[in-house]
């Protein structure tokens, strides 16, 4: 079999467009303080009349930002480069149960710049996409995979032990503990 092509590596402007606009204001982003609002910001309607000078000079300066801060994404993926503020990642824990200080009882979120957050998210669900469409995942796998969820993964379970129970079937069963694996 012939390797399947590959996603594209470069961010388009729809890409970003798209996912700037769907991303809620409030996620915490950006240790270095280039808030998610600077960019949500940028596709903010205005009051402008459209088939004015002032409509077109503003339209003009909104597509020249996005276009310089989509080329220095892109600048960085083409030639393998990492901003110094994208090596800085914040990590906070944030108590799942108040009053519960266990390590395994803890949230960890960790902060990435806005920007190098909107790459690997973009490009991570289209390699997802694109795996699951070339059929290159295992069939079981169903974490983040399109058309899959995890009810479905609990119902396939009780499904099989329901088939045991009523064949008297033995079972043996490992599950790797998987309980933190998004946090």
């Amino acid at each position: 079999r012939l390797t399947p092509p590959s996603v594209a590596s470069e961010l388009t402007a729809e890409q970003f467009a798209e996912k700037i606009k769907l991303w809620k204001e409030r996620t915490s982003t950006s240790p270095s303080g280039v808030h998610l609002g600077h960019y949500k910001a940028l596709y903010a309607l205005h009051n402008e009349k459209k088939d004015t000078d002032e409509y077109d000079k503003l339209e003009s300066q909104r597509n020249s930002i996005i276009g310089a801060r989509l080329y220095l994404i892109n600048y960085a993926v083409r030639h393998g480069y990492s901003y110094h503020r994208w090596q800085t990642i914040v990590n906070t824990m944030i108590e799942k149960e108040p009053g519960n200080h266990k390590i395994h009882r803890l949230r960890v979120i960790h902060l990435y710049e806005v920007d190098y957050n909107l790459l690997l998210c973009v490009k991570w669900r289209q390699t997802v996409h694109h795996a699951a469409k070339e059929k290159l995942l295992n069939p079981a796998q169903n974490g983040g995979r399109p058309g899959h969820n995890a009810p479905d993964v609990v119902f396939v379970e009780e499904l099989e032990y329901e088939i045991c129970r009523a064949t008297r079937t033995s079972l043996g069963k490992f599950d790797n503990e998987a309980t933190s694996c998004y946090d």
